[in-house]
């Protein structure tokens, strides 16, 4: 059984792709493919977490409760058991192709002896494995990688005037291919703006029908730039109160996208130029791209991007910012309030296992406002609710 990894790169349609396998899984493996849900149900994000050198955090470690190098140990001892069932039942299915996608192992392994670990992951199993990625022009992954960085809250000056020449691991086509062809014999670089429909191109290599299976709406992950004003200066606020940002949901992804967030024709042409070398370079190495795939077509960037505006002061949100996190932390607070009725419940019908769970959780959750700052007039009447909170709490003798 043959072992397809899809590593991104970010930006290129792997959501699309992701949904695509998960909402087809049985149709797969009808067709002799095994898309893993061992690895994770739609973005096999385990397989990258566990590829990070032991206790390296990343973002994916919170997800699953990594919280040192002991736990991140027990994790991949873990991972490895459920892939070798995995890998044994797809056998059992007649499977003859194992595909495993995730833009991770583009943006969170970045070294060699990283891409090792990936290895020592699935080459027990597989003695056939190919490593497969999307490439596009480095101006345009910058400019869609904006989106997740105002999703997360991060957007600055600083992000648009250095991420693109800091983070070389992430920009860095040569780099990237050569850390995987160092580790894996078989590796295959695609120019996306020759395959943007990336389902169709995987569907090639996997050997199956594209027209037997249903159609699946690309997920179109563009944000106007307002949103990013308005998380810019909501993170303004956040640092200011101590508080933290995980708290927070304004739906972006409902709002509607009027002026997307484009960056500046000169920027564009800057960051193409930064990696111009390394560009060559890799196209000396791989045979089916030319340095037209990889340039930044300059002419589809506006000559002022929308991006320059995000970071113009707004009176508008130092007026509102306080009513809105007031409105979030009360309705916070209303969850915890129900957290801590359901304790009570629990332990009044002598059911302490469930009391002492609901308790770690109500903890948690009231740890996350323990370090905030209450001190402006609207959140001024917080604390006493936490004390309330917390004293309620400690009355049951719920032990741990």
């Amino acid at each position: 059984m043959k072992l397809i990894i899809h590593i991104g790169t970010e930006k290129t349609g792997t959501t699309s792709l992701q949904a695509w396998g998960e909402m087809n899984r049985q149709l797969l493996i009808d067709d002799g493919v095994f898309y893993s849900k061992a690895l994770g149900n739609k973005d096999h994000r385990k397989a990258s977490v566990y590829s990070r050198l032991l206790g390296l955090r990343d973002d994916g470690f919170d997800r699953y409760n990594i919280t040192d190098k002991k736990s991140h140990e027990d994790f991949c001892n873990q991972l490895e058991i459920s892939l070798a069932e995995e890998v044994k039942e797809a056998k059992n299915l007649g499977c003859r192709v194992f595909l495993v996608s995730s833009e991770h192992f583009h943006s969170r392994i970045d070294n060699i002896a990283m891409v090792k670990r990936a290895k020592q992951l699935f080459s027990p199993h597989f003695d056939d494995i190919e490593i497969i990625a999307y490439l596009r022009p480095q101006a345009d992954l910058f400019q869609s990688y904006l989106s997740v960085v105002i999703r997360n809250l991060s957007i600055s000056r600083e992000v648009i005037n250095n991420m693109w020449i800091k983070d070389v691991n992430y920009f860095d086509y040569f780099k990237l291919w050569d850390r995987w062809s160092s580790v894996f014999e078989n590796v295959s670089f695609a120019p996306f703006n020759e395959n943007k429909d990336i389902i169709k191109h995987v569907a090639k290599l996997l050997k199956i029908n594209i027209n037997n299976y249903p159609v699946i709406k690309r997920v179109n992950e563009k944000l106007d730039y307002k949103v990013g004003v308005l998380n810019f200066n909501l993170n303004k606020y956040i640092k200011d109160n101590s508080l933290k940002k995980e708290l927070f949901n304004f739906y972006v992804e409902k709002l509607p996208c009027i002026e997307p967030v484009q960056i500046s024709r000169e920027l564009a042409s800057r960051i193409s130029g930064q990696y111009k070398q390394s560009n060559i370079e890799f196209c000396k190495s791989n045979k089916n791209f030319s340095i037209n795939h990889l340039e930044v077509v300059t002419e589809n960037y506006p000559l002022v991007g929308t991006v320059d505006k995000m970071f113009d002061s707004n009176e508008f949100f130092d007026f509102m910012f306080p009513i809105m996190i007031r409105n979030y932390i009360d309705i916070y607070i209303l969850k915890c309030e129900k957290k801590l009725v359901e304790i009570e419940r629990a332990f009044a019908r002598k059911n302490i296992k469930n009391a002492q769970s609901f308790s770690v959780v109500l903890n948690q959750m009231l740890d996350e406002l323990s370090e905030a700052n209450f001190e402006t007039p609207l959140l001024s009447h917080i604390p006493d609710q936490l004390y309330r909170l917390r004293n309620n709490l400690n009355k049951m003798d719920i032990g741990q």
